[in-house]
């Protein structure tokens, strides 16, 4: 029997559907009406469209599909909660590192904190082999995760950490929002900005909570938790914390703090129901200074001072201030606990050279080169860079985006695309290889005009690393990195960022210049999280900068900035990374600089504080007070002083400390 096109009847009268009529059903279950756009080829009306019995049909299948996902989340959910009592807990995710314990807890930890944005661990822990925390964020939970396989054995580092989250129950209860709201207004009102302190002593006894009605002590799991949100939320950089007098038998949730307030230096665990000196290992993660631990049973098990003082010492090295004595550092202890946490690592500088007369004249040389390479007619002017390169020179660029805990965005994409073009990828050999001859630019001209095709940019002074790799008297090799803007927003304060590594080999020349040889440029498009790592390590070479001129951590003597004959202020030095080039060279100084956005915030509150705290001591002014005056004159502090000075008489005396 010949079959149509349209279909035919089968041998019991029912219809064979052929491949048009078939290809029609299942588009015409979608949207019924496709179902006119088909022409039949014979005079019989179209078969109805059946369902698969049971509810099969081929739209039921995708939107079970589609919505699956959700509903199975929620059904899953739900039964994690019914399985821990109801609507009582929140869900939260356990992060398991395998194996990790060797290790040790703080490197882990650390080494998390340094790749994932705003890492908060809770109650991390040593469970047998491996470490664990909770986290509240599937986002975080997600971050962490994507870290398996990432984190290297500090004894082999060819083995690599695996990292599993769970979804489940949390640990604690959840607090209603009315509990949470008076928490957080007793935590505010326990802050001291004068001290850069929070006092949460004698916490369950606090006049609000009576007041309301409700009971709240930091042993509860759910109390600690919340609390440490707040503090990470508002009190991030306090530099002194009390919890005298809560109770505190276990340290397994006040360990959440650890990361909530990384910089606390001054403790306070006196009067709390301790029983083991090994609870400090659990907040071990502070380098503390000044420790109270009075009134704890743990004390009493000690015999002498000096055993007390080592068992004190093997947590916390650092610690010179014990119980109201002044102790002695052991260095011995010191060193190996530096040793074992790693942060004995050289401190970070802002470039290498020992020759500073060879700085200076390189510096002069990449400012002049930048003027040049950079603004809105950088195609025309960068031409002229063919004075800058030898005859011989050699110019090769690279783009690779370079994958954080977060997909990194690449940015305009207009300019993403012209730097792939001739991108000297060696990860991307294949790509390449048959045409390497026209991606590596030789000769001065071909140099130049291959500059001139590149993205616009607008490189961020502030940012720059200026290190020397090779010094002779007839060959330089330095290397600078730090951050561009280029594309269709170069010059704006918020376009795309990227970060760039450029490789020159020069030689000098009779006129007291220097021609480029090879120029290497390395690009990847940068992310907040990326950004944010780059910036502290920008501030850690300033303060690395002022301890070696000053000779002092992390201050100065701020008092010397007051002008007495003019009695106006100076600026103090501020906690944010001074560009090691912005000493423009004589040649340069009439000439016009490219725009830069500073790489700190002023808004940022950690600054706010190091200003009132400034402001404070130079001022003789209460922190309220210098606050409101650095606020009326947006934070600028010189403005500031200078009011100050002209109206110091009509302020009255209670603004100033006793």
């Amino acid at each position: 029997m010949s079959r149509q096109e349209g279909g035919s009847r089968g041998p019991r009268g029912r219809r064979n559907v052929g491949v048009k009529d078939r290809t029609m059903n299942r588009f015409t279950v979608f949207d019924p009406d496709v179902a006119s756009q088909y022409d039949y080829d014979d005079d019989e009306q179209p078969a109805a469209i059946r369902q698969k019995a049971g509810g099969r049909g081929a739209a039921d299948m995708v939107m079970r599909a589609l919505g699956g996902r959700v509903g199975g989340n929620a059904r899953e959910n739900k039964q994690l909660l019914n399985r821990a009592g109801g609507g009582r807990k929140e869900l939260v995710f356990l992060v398991s590192v395998r194996n990790a314990a060797r290790t040790g807890k703080e490197r882990i930890l650390r080494l998390l904190s340094d790749s994932v944005t705003n890492f908060r661990p809770i109650a991390p822990k040593t469970n047998a082999c491996d470490i664990e925390f909770y986290l509240t964020s599937n986002e975080d939970a997600e971050a962490v995760r994507l870290m398996s396989r990432r984190l290297a054995d500090r004894k082999n580092p060819s083995n690599k950490y695996i990292i599993f989250t769970q979804k489940q129950p949390a640990p604690w209860e959840q607090l209603k929002p009315n509990t949470k709201h008076i928490i957080e207004d007793v935590v505010k009102n326990r802050y001291s900005p004068l001290s850069n302190s929070l006092d949460l002593s004698d916490f369950t006894n606090d006049r609000k909570f009576a007041e309301a009605g409700v009971h709240c002590a930091l042993f509860n799991n759910a109390v600690m938790v919340h609390v440490a949100d707040i503090v990470n939320r508002n009190f991030a950089t306090i530099q002194g914390l009390s919890l005298k007098g809560n109770r505190l038998r276990l340290l397994d949730f006040t360990s959440t703090l650890v990361f909530a307030a990384p910089h606390v230096v001054e403790l306070d665990l006196s009067d709390n129901a301790l029983t083991r000196i090994d609870e400090l290992d659990r907040i071990r993660g502070w380098h503390i200074e000044k420790l109270h631990l009075e009134n704890n049973e743990l004390v009493s098990k000690f015999t002498e001072a000096s055993s007390y003082a080592s068992a004190v010492h093997d947590y916390f090295p650092r610690v010179n201030y014990l119980d109201g004595v002044y102790i002695n550092v052991d260095p011995l202890k010191l060193n190996a606990n530096e040793d074992e946490s790693g942060d004995n690592l050289p401190p970070y500088r802002s470039g290498f050279c020992p020759d500073a007369n060879i700085r200076t004249h390189v510096e002069s040389f990449l400012l002049e080169y930048l003027e040049l390479y950079d603004g809105p007619s950088g195609e025309e002017t960068r031409k002229r860079l063919m004075n800058a390169y030898d005859d011989n020179a050699i110019f090769t660029y690279a783009i690779c985006t370079v994958r954080d805990s977060r997909i990194v965005p690449r940015g305009d994409e207009d300019a993403h695309q012209n730097y792939i073009r001739s991108s000297h990828n060696i990860l991307r050999e294949t790509n390449w290889c048959r045409y390497r001859d026209k991606i590596v630019y030789k000769g001065a001209m071909d140099v130049a005009v291959a500059l001139s095709k590149l993205p616009l940019t607008n490189h961020v002074k502030d940012s720059f690393v200026l290190d020397f790799n090779f010094i002779s008297s007839n060959l330089v090799v330095f290397t600078l990195q730090g951050i561009l803007r280029d594309g269709k927003d170069a010059f704006r304060t918020d376009g795309d960022s990227k970060y760039f590594v450029r490789n020159f080999v020069a030689i000098p020349k009779p006129d007291n210049t220097m021609a480029i040889l090879s120029d290497m440029l390395t690009l990847t498009p940068i992310g907040l999280e990326r950004m944010v790592r780059f910036n502290k390590l920008l501030k850690q070479s300033t303060e690395t900068a002022q301890r070696e001129q000053l000779g002092i951590s992390h201050s100065t003597d701020f008092l010397s900035n007051m002008d007495m004959n003019t009695n106006t202020f100076a600026p103090p030095p501020p906690p944010t990374p001074q560009p090691p080039m912005t000493a423009i060279p004589a040649t340069l100084e009439n000439q016009p600089t490219s725009s830069s956005a500073p790489v700190y915030d002023i808004n940022d509150p950690f600054i706010q504080q190091e200003m009132i705290k400034q402001f404070c001591q130079a001022s003789g002014m209460k922190a309220e007070w210098s606050e409101k005056c650095l606020k009326d004159m947006g934070w600028n502090f010189e403005e500031a002083g200078r009011v100050f000075a002209e109206m110091k008489d009509q302020i009255p005396p209670e603004a100033f400390s006793q």
